[in-house]
């Protein structure tokens, strides 16, 4: 109990409150470190506790208990900064701690909580701001919490794809399944995103379906492939084709040309492979030109040129192909389709039979009215870049070759140049390709 005490009494413990205060900056804290005052009657946390009331009124004829009641209105607003600020301060390290310690930052999914019970990512999304403030002043643990989130997001899509998958009650290696089906990783974890629930717990009827539908793509490709592609190529560069999946008639240009320079079919065969390797596995892009460049040189604007060569030199197609398969690449961007359905209207497009494998197509994957009339959208945008005749009677690539002749004039006005003629980045590499090409035959010569 709080003893009673008369005003003289009362107005001498406000005083040696205020004293106190001003001495240490602080209030007398209750529980185990509160003071007593220095008669030793009562303790000073709890008598102020109990009389805050009196005191407030009190306050309003009284100068002492004016000024206490003002400074302990001052200590309740430090103190709620100083309990806000630690808590933040608490909280971010309890989450760089279960970061490092989990090796994952928690979503809105996981509903983790502090031991508190408030959710773990409800706190952190509505403090970021206040957390990247303290990061900007400074502060290293705040610094290292928002470093932590942005490795987090960049190894989200490493990390997100189990490393073992399971099929018929055997365990294979993510790539390892990949090679299996047929199918590269990228390509595997759209399957994954499409067909599965839980990618961590992935069902096996759910692989069943994964498994059927990549074997179906394929019956659809077999059905398409053209044998006559690799109609009188060399041995040696119809297995370079095959087994780098590149396009027949790019390769032959290019064997061609270097044997036309006196290079054996051994030694041409190995500087293909040699430049093939060189350029991350993807031709030059001079050499599309050698092989399509008169395709290439109209001014046709139904379709992407720049894709198109992208899509020769990184997916080994042919012109025509790759002119489809870019229409087709654009049209489901647009409705963010998954790519690997792509396929299946690529292939639907490119047989000889149209409406026979329209059909098929249709049954074997279930098709609906969407793809079905995105099918069609496509297959009459190919017609018209197919019937374009060109009226502009400039050929494109005599044009690139005879800047390359005068390559010192094209270097001097490159600029100027570009605009005039439109020359494309792809334009622009193939001068310097070829021109470097011409000098090193003219050093050889020598």
């Amino acid at each position: 109990m709080i003893p009673r005490t008369n005003d003289d009494v009362f107005k001498n413990r406000i005083i040696e409150m205020i004293n106190y205060v001003k001495k240490n900056d602080s209030f007398p804290k209750r529980g185990k470190n509160d003071l007593k005052f220095s008669d030793g009657s009562c303790l000073m946390g709890e008598w102020f506790k109990s009389n805050r009331e009196k005191i407030s009124e009190m306050a309003c004829y009284d100068e002492e208990a004016m000024l206490l009641d003002l400074l302990a209105l001052e200590h309740i607003k430090k103190t709620d900064k100083e309990s806000v600020a630690e808590r933040l301060n608490s909280r971010i390290m309890y989450l760089i701690n279960f970061v490092k310690r989990n090796n994952y930052f928690p979503s809105y999914e996981d509903d983790i909580s502090f031991n508190d019970g408030v959710n773990i990512y409800t706190w952190y999304s509505g403090n970021k701001a206040k957390i990247k403030d303290l990061a900007t002043k400074g502060d290293i643990y705040a610094k290292e919490l928002l470093s932590l989130e942005e490795k987090s997001k960049k190894s989200k899509k490493k990390n997100k794809y189990p490393n073992i998958i399971t099929y018929q009650n055997r365990d294979y290696d993510f790539d390892q399944f990949a090679i299996l089906s047929g199918v590269s990783r990228e390509r595997l974890e759209e399957y994954l995103d499409n067909f599965c629930d839980n990618i961590y717990n992935i069902k096996p009827i759910e692989m069943e379906r994964i498994r059927n539908h990549i074997f179906n793509v394929n019956r659809l490709m077999y059905l398409t492939e053209d044998d006559s592609k690799f109609k009188g190529i060399p041995v040696p560069i119809h297995n370079f084709c095959e087994r780098n999946k590149q396009d027949a008639k790019v390769i032959s240009v290019q064997y061609k040309k270097l044997l036309g320079m006196g290079l054996k079919p051994n030694a041409a065969v190995k500087s293909i492979r040699n430049e093939y390797k060189n350029n991350d596995k993807s031709i030059p892009v001079s050499w599309v030109y050698d092989a399509y460049g008169e395709e290439l040189s109209d001014n046709n604007q139904l379709y992407d040129k720049n894709a198109v060569v992208e899509c020769i030199r990184k997916e080994g197609l042919s012109y025509k192909d790759a002119v489809l398969k870019t229409l087709i690449n654009n049209k489901l961007s647009n409705y963010n389709e998954p790519s690997y359905m792509g396929d299946i209207v690529f292939y639907t497009l490119k047989s000889k039979n149209y409406e026979d494998m329209i059909e098929y197509s249709k049954n074997l994957f279930k098709l609906n009215d969407f793809y079905i009339k995105l099918i069609d959208e496509v297959k009459n945008d190919y017609i018209k870049i197919n019937e374009y005749k060109s009226n502009n009677t400039d050929d494109r690539n005599t044009l690139l070759e005879e800047l390359v002749n005068n390559y010192d004039y094209y270097n001097d006005n490159k600029a100027m140049l570009k605009e005039k003629y439109n020359l494309s980045k792809y334009d622009i590499m193939f001068i310097e390709a070829r021109y470097n090409e011409l000098s090193e035959n003219r050093r050889r010569r020598k």
